[in-house]
């Protein structure tokens, strides 16, 4: 039996599913994300699809894309610094206590990003936590 809303059918009879950023079926359930192996230099982060995972293969400028059609996102990012500690860098970030994470102390780094603020420029919220694999 088909899910519809206001007469748009988002779950068809083969639990495929129909709604913005999200993809796959019911029993795959996920984000649209991007992915991109070689990064450096600079990387607009586009915020019209929620999930990014980037692998650093040297220093990066990081800006975003799409924040005035896309005002209360949240934004969910991976970054792999690599084994040479590549260093990323945003514009337009606000940190906790103003206070942009030392990137050099892991090799793995979880962002979440929301730009809720209205002002212009618009400055995007940010936090990071940073993980390691364990070997």
């Amino acid at each position: 039996m088909a899910l519809s809303i206001n007469g748009t059918e988002v779950v068809s009879d083969t639990r495929d599913i129909d709604v913005d950023y999200v993809a796959g079926t019911y029993t795959k359930l996920r984000a649209n994300y991007s992915t991109d192996t070689a990064v450096t230099g600079t990387k607009t982060i586009d915020c019209t699809t929620p999930m990014h995972m980037y692998t650093l293969t040297g220093n990066t400028a990081f800006s975003f894309g799409n924040l005035s059609t896309t005002k209360g996102a949240v934004i969910h990012v991976m970054i792999y610094t690599n084994t040479s500690a590549f260093t990323p860098s945003f514009s337009n970030v606000q940190w906790p206590d103003s206070n942009e994470p030392y990137w050099g102390s892991h090799k793995i780094w979880l962002l979440c990003f929301n730009n809720t603020d209205k002002t212009t420029p618009v400055v995007v919220r940010g936090t990071a936590v940073p993980y390691d694999d364990q070997d």
